[in-house]
């Protein structure tokens, strides 16, 4: 019963991701797409609601580098995560049970400008952003570092924080950079605020190395793997509720007789014989 729930949860969790990308998706490829130049002309405007453009990204004279590799990148995403063990006892016996845990998520990037050949406009990556290819750029574990106060992973200092251990072994730290090189052509969807396209307030700055046909591709795909997938575990939701066979009922407890109230004879006078008893001497016999 416990996994049937489990797996009916899994499956709406998953038709509700499913729904709510192409809510998000919908919403961003309904944007307008403008040329950057008719964007850049339109500076001093501050347009609220979702637009689109699409172009080639300019060398940067000061490039924006990622903090763990050093590496110049149009946007990074730095994560740092605690390894952690527990051991618990079981029929088998002793298992350990091996848990990550975020401990913190950085995002960052570049203010960079984009030309479709109508002119350039300032695009606003420095909150981060939402990309389709994000490559790995840096990946290192820390073992044997429980007790420290501070980690390097590259050129990254992280102080760690009081860590909350609930019996839990650290055995160590993993950090994962991922990075978008800062080069060919850019498609993103975002809003104009002081003469650049900025972060929406819907949701983060999107932007596509694929163009606006190959992100709504890839949108497609992701929501139909996401329906699919919790349409999958519906049926298997079901099929494992039509074999498990329902638990046997225990037959009741038996019903007994209410017990009844046996009036006790009062003890007899004395010098009086007791009922069932004969009043002659046992050396007595009848002729």
């Amino acid at each position: 019963m416990a996994l049937l729930l489990f797996i009916s949860t899994l499956s709406l969790a998953a038709c509700g991701l499913g729904l709510w990308r192409q809510r998000q998706e919908r919403r961003a490829l309904r944007a307008p797409l403008l040329r950057t130049g008719a964007l850049a002309a339109r500076a001093a405007d501050d347009d609220r609601s979702a637009l689109a453009t699409e172009g080639r990204v300019l060398p940067s004279t000061t490039p924006c580098l990622a903090p763990a590799s050093g590496v110049p990148c149009l946007a990074w995403e730095l994560s740092i995560e605690r390894l952690s063990e527990t051991t618990r006892q079981t029929r088998d016996g002793t298992v350990t049970v091996k848990h990550r845990q975020t401990l913190r998520t950085l995002r960052g990037g570049a203010v960079v400008h984009l030309d479709d050949g109508s002119g350039a406009v300032l695009v606003d990556f420095t909150d981060g952003g939402q990309f389709d290819q994000m490559k790995d750029s840096y990946r290192k574990q820390l073992n044997g570092h429980a007790g420290s106060a501070r980690l390097i992973f590259g050129n990254y200092v992280f102080e760690v924080p009081l860590l909350d251990h609930d019996g839990a072994r650290t055995p160590g730290f993993v950090a994962v950079e991922r990075t978008v090189p800062a080069e060919g052509t850019l498609f993103v969807v975002g809003q104009l605020q002081g003469g650049r396209v900025v972060k929406p307030a819907w949701k983060p700055l999107l932007a596509s190395t694929r163009g606006r046909e190959g992100l709504r591709r890839a949108m497609h795909r992701r929501r139909r793997l996401g329906l699919l997938g919790g349409g999958a575990l519906a049926a298997s939701a079901l099929l494992l509720m039509a074999v498990t066979p329902d638990a046997p009922r225990s037959a009741p407890p038996p019903r007994h007789a209410p017990a009844r109230d046996v009036p006790v004879s009062a003890a007899p006078e004395a010098g009086q014989p007791q009922r069932g008893v004969s009043a002659r001497s046992s050396n007595e016999r009848s002729w």
